[in-house]
C-alpha cells in the first residue's frame, strides 16, 4: 500500500507540474524574436497572415476600427514599436513594413491616408520628429536612428519598386514642416549614418536628383524660396542638372517647362524675368563648358598615361637588351 500511495504521488506530480512565471527581461533574447526565423520563412508567414488572416478579420469592419485591431495586434509586438526594442540591428521594423505594405496593397489613396494618420497619432511620430529636428545634431543620435530606422523600412523602403507611392508616404511625412525642417528631416533620413565624419556639400547633381524624387511641389517649394531671395545663379545651376538629371532617368521633360514657367510668374516685372532666362542660358553655356573640359582633360590624361606606357615599355626592352649583352659577353669570354 505505501508503494502504491509513493507511485500515485509521482504520477500526479507530472501529470500537474508547478507553473512558471517568466517576466518579460527573461524572455528577451540577445537575437530578439524574429531571428529565430529564416528570413524568407518570415516574409511568407507576413504575406500570408497580412493577405489573407487580417484582411478577412477586418472585412466588414469601418476603416477606424480595422485599423484599431490591427494595432492592437502590432503593438503587442516591442520589434515593431519605436524605441521599445533593446536588440541591436533588430529586422522588427523591417518585417513590419512587409505586413504593412501587403496589408495595403491596392488601397486607394484616401485609405492610406488614414492608415498615416493613424500612425501618426498613435506612434507619436509627431513629437518624436519634432524632438529630433530641432535637437542640436548628434545630442539624440539614438532617437535620430530610431527615426530613420522607421520610417525608411517600414513606410519607405518596401515601396522602392513603387515611386509613386514611396513619394506618396515621403510627401506625408514632410508635410507638416517647414522647408528648413523638411531639409533636416531628409538628411536623417537618407543621409550617412558616420557623424564622426565632417559632411561634404553634395555635387549640385545629387541635389537635383533629390529635388526631382521628392516631386514637384516640394522641388519648387525649394526653387521659388530661392528665386525670391535673389540666388539666380544658384537655381539657375539646379534647374540645369534638373534636366540633364530628366534626361539620364528618362524622367518627363514636360514637368521641368511647367517648373521653369512657375519660377518666372515669381517675378513681378518682366526685366526680372528676362534676367532669370538669360541667367539660365548662360548657365546652360558654362556647364556645357565645364563638361567639355573634363573630357578634354580626361583624353590628355589617357593620352599622358599611353605615352607613360610606351616609355616605360622602351626602357625594359633596352634593360633587356643590356642584359643580354652582359650575358653574351661573359659567355665569350668563358
Amino acid at each position: 500500500m505505501d508503494m502504491m500511495r509513493k507511485d500515485s504521488r509521482k504520477v500526479k506530480r507530472t501529470l500537474y507540474p508547478t507553473k512558471t512565471i517568466m517576466t518579460r527581461s527573461q524572455c528577451l533574447t540577445s537575437s530578439g524574436y524574429f531571428h529565430r526565423l529564416p528570413a524568407e520563412v518570415f516574409h511568407m508567414i507576413l504575406d500570408k497572415v497580412s493577405g489573407l488572416l487580417f484582411k478577412r478579420c477586418t472585412l466588414f469592419l469601418p476603416a477606424k476600427e480595422k485599423l484599431k485591431f490591427i494595432f492592437s495586434q502590432l503593438s503587442k509586438i516591442p520589434c515593431f514599436m519605436l524605441e521599445q526594442c533593446l536588440v541591436p540591428n533588430c529586422s522588427g521594423f523591417a518585417r513590419c513594413g512587409v505586413f504593412l505594405q501587403t496589408l495595403t496593397a491596392q488601397w486607394d489613396e484616401l485609405e492610406c491616408h488614414r492608415v498615416f494618420n493613424f500612425l501618426w497619432e498613435h506612434t507619436n511620430l509627431l513629437q518624436k520628429i519634432e524632438t529630433v529636428i530641432y535637437a542640436k545634431p548628434g545630442t539624440r543620435w539614438y532617437q535620430e536612428l530610431q527615426l530613420r530606422s522607421f520610417c525608411r523600412q517600414v513606410l519607405l523602403d518596401p515601396r522602392q519598386n513603387q515611386p509613386s507611392e514611396c513619394q506618396f508616404w515621403l510627401m506625408q511625412l514632410l508635410k507638416p514642416w517647414p522647408i528648413v525642417s523638411q531639409a533636416r528631416l531628409l538628411f536623417i533620413l537618407y543621409g550617412p549614418l558616420m557623424p564622426e565624419v565632417i559632411p561634404q556639400p553634395w555635387h549640385v547633381e545629387n541635389v537635383a536628383r533629390l529635388l526631382v524624387l521628392c516631386g514637384n511641389t516640394l522641388c519648387y517649394a525649394v526653387l521659388a524660396n530661392k528665386a525670391l531671395n535673389g540666388r539666380l545663379a544658384e537655381i539657375s545651376r539646379l534647374i540645369v542638372f534638373i534636366i540633364l538629371v530628366s534626361e539620364k532617368d528618362s524622367y518627363n521633360m514636360s514637368n521641368v517647362v511647367k517648373l521653369v514657367i512657375r519660377i518666372c510668374k515669381i517675378f513681378s516685372t518682366s526685366a526680372e524675368k528676362t534676367g532669370f532666362i538669360q541667367q539660365l542660358e548662360n548657365m546652360f553655356s558654362e556647364i556645357t563648358r565645364e563638361f567639355f573640359e573634363v573630357c578634354v582633360a580626361g583624353a590628355n590624361v589617357r593620352m599622358m598615361l599611353i605615352e607613360s606606357d610606351k616609355m616605360w615599355s622602351r626602357r625594359d626592352g633596352e634593360e633587356t637588351n643590356g642584359e643580354n649583352k652582359t650575358e653574351s659577353l661573359e659567355r665569350g669570354r668563358e
